[in-house]
């Protein structure tokens, strides 16, 4: 659905878990481990907090903390960063690459286009699921070198910069609405990867320029 002209390019930045690689996290762990140490704090969540990602989560928790403990905000946030990250980490040890991937990005630098990657992962993870894929890519940033996560635009910006490209001469690649929307939000052409037994209407609110049935069709819809 859709097609792109490389000339409209400058770069490619990507999403890992789910776009680049099969990273099978258990977020429903990770969301219990989370709150668990929540519990133990003595913090009672509000509707507001229980709406929020786990990142999200720990970082209003830390902020509400520090007004009244800046070390016993400082434990909690270590305590919790360690407990998502080693979930991450042993999910990364058994993440797969998708069918075509290594192809489709070695096709994109032959294009000329400059490639980058932006994920919610720790450092830790990405570099355990890229593996030998990263040498490929011009930039990874992850939550651990950036002060803000997508759907943040800061994170896309930052990797922008670092590239020396502009956001309107950029497609965003990801397989959530939220990789969409942080594209969008700087101007980039947007593509959306659908996962196993997703339809399109997935991305019905968001509009992205291109949907793909998997990462590796991003190449049949760039126009030489």
């Amino acid at each position: 659905m859709g097609t792109l002209r490389l000339s409209q390019l400058d770069a490619v930045v990507f999403d890992l878990d789910g776009t680049l690689v099969q990273l099978t996290i258990d977020f429903d762990q990770m969301r219990a481990a989370v709150l668990e140490i929540v519990a133990r704090y003595g913090v009672a969540l509000d509707a507001r907090q229980h709406g929020l990602l786990t990142l999200e989560l720990i970082a209003d928790i830390t902020a509400g903390m520090v007004r009244r403990s800046p070390e016993w905000a400082a434990r909690f946030e270590a305590e919790a960063n360690r407990a998502i990250e080693a979930i991450e980490v042993e999910a990364a040890r058994r993440a797969n690459l998708f069918p075509g991937v290594p192809e489709l990005l070695l096709w994109l630098r032959g294009q000329g286009l400059k490639l980058g990657i932006i994920t919610r992962n720790c450092r830790a993870a990405a570099g355990e699921a890229l593996d030998s894929l990263e040498p490929l890519i011009d930039v990874v940033l992850t939550r651990d070198d950036v002060t803000a996560v997508k759907p943040n635009p800061l994170h896309l910006r930052r990797a922008l910069e670092t590239l020396g490209v502009r956001g309107e001469r950029t497609l965003m690649v990801g397989d959530h609405p939220l990789d969409v929307v942080t594209g969008q939000a700087v101007g980039a052409f947007t593509a959306g990867v659908l996962r196993p037994g997703e339809v399109p209407e997935r991305y019905a609110n968001v509009s992205p320029d291109l949907i793909l049935a998997d990462v590796s069709e991003l190449q049949a819809h760039l126009a030489v």
